[in-house]
């Protein structure tokens, strides 16, 4: 929870290293950078006490919920939420029924905004790149003679 909860804050993971052996000291010795000081005292008391290096010492998830801190952070969400609750009118989308004949579904769709060719096949090239049909058909006959060419 700890590296998870430090993660959050840091955007990057506690403990990083260039190999296992490395990593492996880093997370025995507790040694990680201190989140960004914008965060509140708090919260960075509370990463420091989930990435203890002894287990024992971690706090568990009830020590956690029943902490002052958050506590008080989660009375101030949820007060939060009522709050929107009450001033906003509920934006939710209606169910979408979809009829039993699809052809009525199309009908109410908007039409679709595709190029009418494909953006890399040669009918988008202008024309002035555009093989010619003499150049094709020479083209062709040397694929198909190098793929019949036996090994000499």
């Amino acid at each position: 929870v700890g590296c998870m909860v430090y993660e959050l804050c840091a955007l990057r993971p506690p403990f990083l290293a260039d190999s296992f052996p490395e990593l492996r000291r880093l997370v025995q010795a507790g040694s990680y950078p201190p989140i960004s000081r914008t965060y509140s005292y708090a919260l960075t008391t509370t990463i420091s006490r989930l990435l203890r290096v002894n287990p024992r010492e971690r706090p568990g998830a009830k020590e956690l919920l029943e902490s002052a801190d958050l506590q008080r952070n989660l009375n101030r969400a949820d007060y939060l939420e009522n709050a929107e609750a009450e001033d906003a009118p509920a934006a939710l989308l209606e169910t979408i029924k979809v009829p039993h004949n699809i052809t009525k579904l199309t009908n109410q769709l908007p039409k679709p905004c595709y190029p009418d060719v494909r953006p890399n096949s040669p009918r988008a090239w202008p024309a002035s790149h555009r093989p010619s049909n003499a150049g094709q058909k020479g083209a062709a006959a040397a694929a198909a003679n190098n793929a019949l060419a036996l090994p000499g």
